[in-house]
């Protein structure tokens, strides 16, 4: 059995040859721990990894700012301190658009309604504030089911 490990002189050459604790241990058949407490025992410096690099933080090019949602509306970043945005920080444009114009946040009651209903067109022109009533009544108006409310 190779016990040169006990040498500070030669554990301290084959460290700078192999460049790893592990290495050293494997060569001797040792464990790394019995490596890392002679080099300890004698005083032998270990090699530092680099720093690592700063990483540079990549221009987002796959979001544009909004998100279409699965049926068709737009969502956008709502301000910090909005109280109705989502778990994610979005909030739907008309909704924003809306109390922009009103200069006051829209109560749970009340709904925006698009003109044309064209979901993607936010335009102030095209956007209406009704209630919850209303707003069904406007939809169930043009559909093939006669108005119950």
């Amino acid at each position: 059995m190779n016990k040169e490990y006990k040498n500070k002189e030669l554990l301290a050459k084959k460290y700078n040859e192999l460049r790893s604790m592990q290495k050293v241990a494997d060569y001797y058949g040792v464990s790394k721990k019995l490596i890392l407490n002679y080099m300890n025992r004698f005083n032998i410096p270990r090699f530092q990894r680099p720093p690592a690099k700063p990483k540079i933080k990549k221009e987002d090019t796959y979001h544009k700012g909004y998100i279409t949602t699965w049926n068709g509306y737009i969502k956008v970043k709502a301000p910090i301190d909005h109280p109705y945005k989502d778990n994610k920080g979005y909030i739907m444009q008309h909704r924003l658009i809306m109390e922009q114009s009103i200069e006051r946040y829209l109560e749970p009651y009340e709904e925006v309604h698009h003109i044309d209903y064209n979901k993607q067109n936010n335009n102030l022109n095209n956007l209406m504030l009704v209630t919850k009533t209303e707003h069904i009544r406007i939809h169930l108006k043009d559909s093939i089911h006669p108005v119950k409310i």
